[in-house]
């Protein structure tokens, strides 16, 4: 906490001419954590005075804390939403920005697909390397594929080694391509990391891929849907795992018969 004779000696800058121009200059020079409390203790004082050429002010004060008050709620709703060791969106994160996807793809009878990626045998990476390394592995692959996805498409770390990914608009065959690229991008990437110095063998995923030619009507709600894609990737994920990894089975939701494998080595 700020020393109360600091907080008055900011408090005598102010009173030299009180007014917010004053308060957001010194603002300026502090640092962010410490301004609630100053504006807390500027509010006060000045409320202490009851003198009326100061309403005006007060309600400006006032104000700005309600502002610092938003912003930290929404600090914090977003923090709630982002996976703390990738700053990648969590599971809420992933299941708040799917369903503004699907809006948007339903409105725009545009396709979606979703795949989940799975980091192969990732705990026994852990135990050969420790687990320092494997969250840095998991930090930098992560963005390794964030920054492979365009900017209408959605990366999310979904919990422990799985990553979802979902592409906005492509052809079922433009979706498949897309993760075999990631696939077989990856284990070169992997050889250039500053940790395959150290004897990492080249990183490789498993992922299961469920594509959607398009939403229901608009309007709908869509967490069902949402749910049936990534349980038909989740199957198919576990099948690319069943053919030796280092695969991807995909399918179309709603059609028979088209399910496919694809190795990526």
């Amino acid at each position: 906490m700020t020393e109360r004779t600091e907080l008055e000696a900011y408090l005598n800058v102010f009173l030299e001419e009180p007014s917010m121009a004053t308060f957001e200059a010194i603002s300026e020079v502090l640092d962010p954590s410490v301004l609630p409390e100053l504006l807390d203790f500027t509010y006060s004082f000045i409320l202490e005075q009851r003198d009326p050429q100061y309403f005006d002010l007060l309600i400006e004060l006032n104000n700005k804390k309600d502002e610092m008050r938003k912003a930290k709620f929404e600090d914090l709703r977003q923090l709630s939403t982002l996976d703390p060791l990738t700053g990648l969106p969590n599971r809420r994160g992933l299941y708040q920005r799917l369903d503004s996807l699907m809006s948007i793809a339903s409105r725009k009878s545009s396709p979606l697909s979703i795949s989940i990626l799975d980091i192969d045998h990732f705990k026994r990476f852990n135990d050969t390397h420790g687990h320092l390394v494997g969250d840095e592995a998991l930090t930098y692959f992560g963005n390794f594929f964030k920054e492979r996805l365009r900017g209408s498409d959605l990366i999310s770390r979904f919990g422990g080694e799985e990553f979802v990914v979902c592409l906005y608009g492509p052809s079922y065959a433009s979706a498949i391509d897309k993760i075999k690229d990631l696939g077989r991008s990856i284990q070169t990437e992997s050889l250039r990391w500053e940790y395959s110095a150290s004897g990492v063998n080249p990183i490789s995923f498993s992922a299961g891929l469920s594509w959607l030619s398009s939403p229901s009507s608009p309007g709908s709600n869509f967490t069902e849907k949402i749910t049936e894609l990534l349980n038909f990737a989740d199957r198919n994920l576990y099948k690319a795992k069943e053919s030796g990894r280092n695969a991807l089975v995909s399918s179309k939701v709603g059609f028979r018969n088209s399910e496919s494998l694809h190795h990526f080595a």
